[in-house]
């Protein structure tokens, strides 16, 4: 009966880290957000980027630089309500840290079953029952329609994130790695003054 159980359990995980590749485990020390940031971390050094040490450059770069005041999660919020209102990211970013970005070759460093194992080995979880209630699936599943219905432009994008994340969600070492990530591999790299001055160009 307990081998059955056990079975039941690891299918039940198996098939929610398939189709959300998030779960929620009942515990206080580690979050599911610790276990899958240390997964991301983990694929950049395998290609050579500390990518914890890259964005804190990086986030220190938008505030010298007056895309963001300072780093609070309020500053995110207003981050994200610029991009929805002009349809485009309002920031830039140094060329050579794209360059960096690119060659860690995330995709091919990433272990798809990297936070399974974790999971299994390192979460001290109970349930499974609660995981779509997280903002993590919710965002994700948001997400995807937007990519499904070929609507993935930066307006819309934004306003997925500020209709599911506040301003709490962005003093979180999961959300803002993965917000800074996406702005340094989607601005443009171009200086200051030349974005201004060259906004995106219209569809044709």
């Amino acid at each position: 009966m307990i081998n059955q159980w056990k079975a039941l359990s690891f299918r039940s995980l198996l098939f929610a880290i398939l189709f959300s590749n998030w779960l929620y485990p009942q515990h206080k020390d580690r979050t599911i957000e610790d276990i899958t940031l240390s997964c991301v971390y983990e694929a950049f050094t395998k290609g050579g980027v500390d990518l914890k040490k890259e964005l804190e450059s990086y986030e220190a770069f938008l505030v010298q630089n007056n895309f963001l005041k300072n780093k609070s999660g309020k500053e995110y919020i207003a981050f994200l309500q610029e991009m929805n209102r002009i349809n485009y990211i309002p920031a830039t970013r140094p060329n050579a840290l794209f360059i960096r970005l690119l060659e860690a070759d995330f995709k091919t460093n990433y272990d798809k079953d990297c936070v399974l194992k974790k999971v299994i080995t390192e979460g001290n979880f109970s349930s499974l029952s609660d995981f779509k209630n997280t903002k993590l699936h919710r965002l994700e599943q948001a997400v995807k329609k937007v990519m499904y219905r070929n609507e993935a432009d930066f307006k819309t994008i934004s306003k997925v994130h500020l209709d599911i994340l506040d301003e709490s969600d962005y003093e979180k070492p999961y959300f803002k790695t993965m917000f800074l990530l996406s702005i340094a591999l989607g601005s443009n790299e171009e200086g200051h003054e030349v974005f201004e001055k060259l906004p995106p160009l219209p569809d044709n």
